[in-house]
């Protein structure tokens, strides 16, 4: 995904990746080398949605596996983010740490979601271990987003541009579950058990 300093409604532009498909429990994944200068704001997140608004009225779970400013970027936060299904947003919760690598070098950013919790992992290190009750809130089916935006809240550094944030693989593996049958056939259905995109 290319970052310019080509202004479209007076943002500098950039853009993202949106799964088709949608997902539920498991473990997803993504190689992703983050772009050189400061003022753009990135992101590896779950949320269901095709990408034409942000938050939508059905919207309950956000599990974002990485956020991280390039003006800020020796800081990396994981968040979960629990939505009302009107547009509002119920309760937020973060966890920010210390990136092991430089973020403009290839890093696996990792998460596993079960009924009960969500464990993050940068380059199969435990990061933070969020745990709630299933009973908690909604728990959506989910799209996997990669997206890279200006922040106005920090100036672009121009002179970095143009740059970009490269996604070498994104992966998704299913949660195992219990088969449901059709009954009028006896035939087991069960959606299938791994995703993956190379880009």
């Amino acid at each position: 995904m290319t970052l310019s300093n080509e202004v479209y409604s007076l943002y500098s532009t950039a853009g993202g990746l949106i799964s088709v498909p949608n997902f539920h429990y498991g473990y997803f994944e993504a190689y992703v080398n983050l772009n050189k200068g400061g003022g753009w704001h990135n992101a590896f997140w779950l949320m269901c949605g095709n990408g034409s608004k942000t938050v939508y009225t059905n919207t309950h779970t956000e599990i974002d596996i990485f956020e991280i400013e390039t003006s800020k970027p020796k800081e990396t936060t994981n968040n979960m983010n629990f939505w009302l299904g009107n547009g509002n947003r119920a309760r937020g919760y973060s966890s920010a740490h210390r990136p092991g690598k430089d973020i403009t070098e290839w890093n696996l950013y990792s998460a596993l979601w079960t009924e009960e919790r969500v464990v993050f992992f940068e380059n199969e290190k435990l990061i933070w271990d969020y745990t709630f009750g299933p009973q908690a809130w909604t728990h959506n089916y989910i799209n996997i987003w990669l997206t890279t935006v200006a922040n106005a809240a920090f100036r672009i550094d121009d002179s970095a541009l143009p740059s970009s944030m490269r996604v070498g693989n994104v992966s998704y593996y299913q949660k195992d579950y219990l088969v449901r049958m059709d009954m009028n056939s006896l035939t087991p259905h069960k959606p299938v058990s791994h995703f993956e995109y190379p880009l």
